[in-house]
């Protein structure tokens, strides 16, 4: 069965989410229909996160598969697809390059980690390459308190707490994370990088990050928090939320980081 991956960048203020929803537009469904319109069937697309609503990507790992009758009879080589499929799509998502993968891999069960960002600016009108305004804006942010936030929620932090409600199961009291700091001409970007992530997590380390870095908390407000363990923290809001990118090789700490740098510097 040949099985193929791409990357897949959008804005995620048209969707309800990534995942296929009655009644409401989501990535994954503009995903399906597009390709189902190429290939004449109708396809199960899978991503590497399940980004919720209002959350952006600058690069999901995306897979799909076809029946070797279904890819012997299509025409267009793989190489022309992405170009086929971008031209069908609404202009707030695009894929890259699509290229075929060995037949056990899976956008998200195969993935040994996962790099998520946030971005945090100072005025309004700052846009991406797909025209989209982004960021969260916070006047009287300072980088230096946001980077004591940051050293203090690096490591191991209280799943319940910087996880939202909604049914999901809390199978670890303490969630493994690394957190980097980096300016950019596009703002401040808060990067995070685990495993993989519970539900509203990276935006719930996001609003702990702003809380400190504009002088809403103190340190010890956060060090109160993080020894709590309950849950009591509102998310950081949608649009500054980007899934960066998916790994399936192990990569040091530092390597993962340095790929999202260079992400952020090409979409930005």
């Amino acid at each position: 069965m040949p099985r193929f991956r791409f990357e897949c960048q959008y804005a995620g203020s048209k969707f309800h989410g990534w995942q296929k929803q009655p009644d409401v537009p989501t990535v994954q469904a503009v995903l399906e229909e597009a390709f189902a319109s190429l290939f004449g069937c109708s396809l199960k697309i899978y991503g590497a996160g399940r980004t919720d609503r209002g959350v952006n990507s600058l690069g999901l790992t995306v897979h799909f598969q076809l029946s070797p009758e279904q890819y012997k009879k299509f025409a267009p080589p793989p190489a022309r697809w992405s170009k086929i499929i971008n031209r069908r799509l609404p202009p707030e998502v695009r894929i890259n390059e699509i290229r075929q993968v060995y037949e056990k891999f899976h956008a998200r069960h195969s993935a040994v980690a996962r790099l998520y960002g946030y971005r945090f600016v100072d005025k309004k009108n700052k846009f991406t390459s797909m025209g989209r305004e982004t960021g969260w804006v916070c006047s009287r942010f300072s980088f230096s308190r946001a980077r004591r936030a940051v050293r203090l929620l690096t490591g191991q932090i209280p799943t319940e707490t910087f996880s939202g409600s909604g049914g999901s199961n809390y199978q670890a009291e303490l969630w493994p994370v690394n957190l980097r700091l980096k300016r950019f001409k596009s703002g401040t970007w808060l990067l995070v990088s685990a495993a993989s992530f519970r539900y509203l997590m990276v935006r719930s380390i996001a609003r702990a990050v702003q809380s400190l870095a504009v002088g809403i908390w103190t340190v010890s407000d956060l060090k109160e928090l993080l020894e709590e363990k309950r849950n009591s923290l509102a998310p950081a809001p949608p649009g500054g939320c980007y899934f960066i990118q998916a790994f399936y090789h192990a990569k040091s700490t530092e390597t993962i980081f340095l790929q999202g740098y260079q992400k952020i510097k090409k979409y930005f």
